[in-house]
């Protein structure tokens, strides 16, 4: 509804008054949803009316401050729409800080590591130097058919990775697939739903190609970093990569899971997934890995079943996969 004079006056009253005080919800059980409420009405003002922006910085300040406190206790739809009321805010030029960090909800991330430990899928074996007991990731076959492996590269416009705009850590090409296609829709939903997210929880999927030695992608996290991104569509909770090429181990190319100690050879169809995220919604550190160059070595595949036949045409062994981000906030597809 239009706000008035009187209305106006009213959230100004209630911003002033409820700054000093609104930390006591700690001591509330309901203290989460009191929050959430209070940053959703005032982020709808302060849109509106370009007088309550001041009067409200003090308070949306404590909104921050005490949600901190309060991560483990939010409901994930809860820490949605408060990340999100901030995010208003914070386009209104008031200047507030994340208020729950780089994390996610509690039950958010205890629900995808839940689904993924329950899909059946096989778990990759650690190696004998691992170096931490709770990080896992999955092996999941037939994630793809050959078909729809074939869809997803025939809609590729390749261009150099970039890193935060940086190109030296990321050697390979990338390609954004657009939204709207069968395919494109279909990977998309099964990714998210292989940690019990629906299909807008995943980001807008990339392709990434290697195609010789010089392309390679140094050790990193998928763990978003950037506040805007984290208000809005909140944590990459989850990753999945599915290989859409067979790479055969004596060519190189390989997923390393650092913490894990173990290589991954791609295989056309089957997908590698991890949770980004520890199951009390911390960031997992232990996700860190790398794509490891294609060997110098000119290994190549014959175009028929028969290597020998004198027709055969051979090319070079590319590795070409997906990257599935899953965000923990439902619409992080349209981001």
């Amino acid at each position: 509804r239009a706000f008035n004079q009187n209305t106006t006056q009213i959230f100004a009253a209630i911003a002033e008054k409820a700054a000093p005080i609104i930390h006591q919800l700690t001591k509330s059980p309901r203290g989460p949803e009191a929050l959430t409420n209070t940053a959703r009405a005032f982020a709808v003002a302060v849109s509106e009316i370009d007088s309550l922006v001041l009067p409200s910085a003090a308070l949306f300040s404590a909104i921050v401050t005490t949600s901190a406190t309060l991560r483990e206790k939010f409901l994930s739809d809860q820490f949605t729409i408060l990340s999100r009321s901030i995010a208003a805010a914070k386009a209104r030029g008031l200047v507030v800080a994340l208020p729950f960090g780089d994390s996610c909800a509690v039950l958010t991330a205890q629900a995808v590591h839940k689904n993924l430990e329950e899909c059946g899928a096989q778990r990759v074996e650690p190696g004998i130097n691992a170096k931490n007991k709770h990080f896992y990731a999955c092996l999941i076959s037939n994630f793809c058919t050959d078909l729809e492996a074939q869809s997803l590269i025939a809609q590729a416009s390749w261009r150099r990775s970039l890193v935060h705009g940086v190109a030296a850590a990321r050697t390979s090409d990338t390609a954004i697939l657009v939204r709207g296609s069968p395919v494109v829709d279909a990977i998309a939903t099964r990714a998210a739903a292989l940690f019990g997210l629906p299909r807008s929880c995943c980001e807008s999927l990339q392709l990434v190609r290697y195609r010789d030695e010089s392309h390679f992608y140094l050790p990193h996290l998928d763990l978003l970093d950037d506040e805007d991104q984290l208000l809005a569509g909140g944590q990459r909770v989850a990753t999945v990569l599915l290989y859409l090429t067979t790479v055969p181990e004596s060519a190189g190319g390989a997923t390393r899971i650092h913490s894990l100690d173990v290589n991954v050879q791609p295989v056309a169809g089957t997908a590698l997934a991890w949770c980004n995220v520890k199951s009390n919604g911390l960031p997992d550190f232990d996700s860190k890995h790398a794509a490891l160059p294609l060997k110098k070595e000119k290994y190549i595949q014959p175009a028929t079943k028969d290597a020998d036949d004198p027709k055969t045409i051979s090319s070079r062994v590319e590795k070409i996969c997906v990257n599935c981000w899953i965000r923990a906030f439902p619409g992080a597809s349209e981001l």
